[in-house]
């Protein structure tokens, strides 16, 4: 019986150990293609760990010579495949599924969030009302900031005060002034500025993207000069 068991982890161990290894590989060509900042180390390393792991698989039987059969040959097979599929499923949750949410206490703090009347800027503002923080909503179009205002109340059930709208066209200069000055009347603290869209359309002078950069940090600027 000991015997056997040490014959199917033998047959069994350098199949999955080698199954290991190729997803490590693949992974990692995966990640540099398309991020390019990855760290070839990093890689290299994680890669390194399957290496050695089919490495031990494949010499368990030179490494504890011809009269050593039985269980402890088939224990240590064992024991490779069980590092095998950890390393697996710790670098999925690493590299694939990511960390899990870490729900943080945004009490008090005020989010001026650009553009959050849909997409991502909208899932934006829900999340942070649900963790408890204040959205100012800077829309261009305020039908659409109205209509947004009015759904983010019903998904979250915060009170209207937590959220502010504001009407902001980062793509005019008198518009991102008439707000800087409407935020500073509102007598709240500003934790966070949340840069999200802008639109390819053509607006004389410029097209909307370069003047959304310069005016977004133009109003940075403002409301610090303000403080």
């Amino acid at each position: 019986m000991t015997t056997d068991f040490a014959n199917v982890m033998a047959s069994f161990s350098p199949i999955v150990s080698s199954i290991c290894f190729l997803y490590a590989f693949s992974l990692g060509c995966f990640r540099h293609s398309v991020y390019e900042d990855i760290s070839m180390l990093d890689s290299a390393r994680d890669i390194l760990k399957y290496l050695v792991a089919l490495y031990c698989s494949l010499r368990v039987g030179t490494f504890l010579g011809p009269t050593q059969l039985g269980p402890m040959k088939g224990l240590i097979h064992l024991v490779l495949i069980v590092c095998n599929v950890k390393m697996v499923i710790k670098s999925y949750h690493k590299y694939v599924a990511g960390k899990p949410f870490k729900r943080m206490n945004l009490t008090g703090k005020v989010y001026i969030v650009t553009g959050c009347n849909t997409g991502i800027g909208f899932e934006t503002a829900r999340a942070l009302l649900d963790m408890g923080g204040t959205v100012v909503m800077a829309c261009r179009s305020t039908g659409k900031a109205a209509e947004a205002q009015d759904e983010l109340l019903s998904l979250t059930g915060v009170p209207r005060e937590r959220i502010v709208m504001l009407k902001l066209d980062l793509c005019d200069f008198a518009s991102v002034r008439a707000f800087v000055a409407d935020f500073e009347r509102l007598n709240l603290p500003l934790n966070c500025l949340i840069n999200n869209a802008g639109t390819p359309s053509i607006r004389p002078p410029f097209l909307s993207h370069p003047p959304t950069r310069i005016l977004t940090h133009l109003l940075t600027l403002m409301h610090n000069n303000a403080a």
